[in-house]
């Protein structure tokens, strides 16, 4: 098929199909986008009550060693996988962050998990990194963070902005822009959801 990526597209309640993507598909490297009120109230509710209020019964892991070769005793977090590699690692979980999905629109759903840090007495960068390193040369799927509490972490970009975490908050910017996460201080934990999507 000549320069196009063929990517299978995982869409609730429709038939799974194939999509064939021009490699000069591309989005604004430079673009960072914020929107606060992501999703509705109502929908949030579910969302956080799902994922981290009232004991949730939904499975976390732990993930070491977030940048690799580090052998810092802070660079750790619990992971809970929804989807990855564009298989979904836990249906009803796809069903809890359709309103995610909504707004998002993805055709290509490359990955979404929930990302929990850990408290810390002051706050630590967790280490830079892109979210979308195996991407085929050309393709430049596109991140999203949606905050699930306030606190006092963030996400830096290389490019300087900082985006404080902010419930319902949703950060939208290029998979290869390089960006840390971080504890927090003033809450017992950081919670985001994380999508990576064409």
């Amino acid at each position: 098929m000549g320069d196009y990526k063929q990517f299978v597209v995982i869409r609730q309640n429709t038939p799974t199909i194939t999509l064939y993507f021009d490699q000069s598909h591309a989005y604004d490297a430079d673009m960072v986008t914020v929107t606060d009120n992501a999703i509705s109230d109502a929908d949030f509710q579910i969302i956080t009550n799902h994922f981290i209020k009232n004991e949730p019964e939904v499975p976390y892991m732990l993930s070491n060693n977030l940048v690799d070769g580090s052998d810092d005793i802070d660079d750790f977090q619990f992971v809970h996988p929804i989807v990855k590699n564009q298989n979904v690692v836990f249906p009803f979980s796809v069903e809890m962050i359709q309103p995610v999905l909504d707004v998002l629109n993805p055709y290509v759903l490359l990955r979404a998990k929930i990302n929990i840090t850990h408290r810390s007495e002051s706050l630590v960068e967790k280490g830079w990194h892109i979210d979308a390193p195996d991407a085929p040369d050309g393709v430049n799927f596109k991140s999203a963070l949606l905050y699930l509490n306030t606190c006092d972490g963030y996400t830096r970009f290389a490019s300087g902005e900082k985006i404080v975490s902010q419930e319902n908050r949703l950060v939208i910017f290029n998979a290869n822009d390089e960006h840390t996460g971080t504890t927090c201080t003033n809450d017992k934990f950081r919670a985001v959801l994380n999508v990576v999507y064409l």
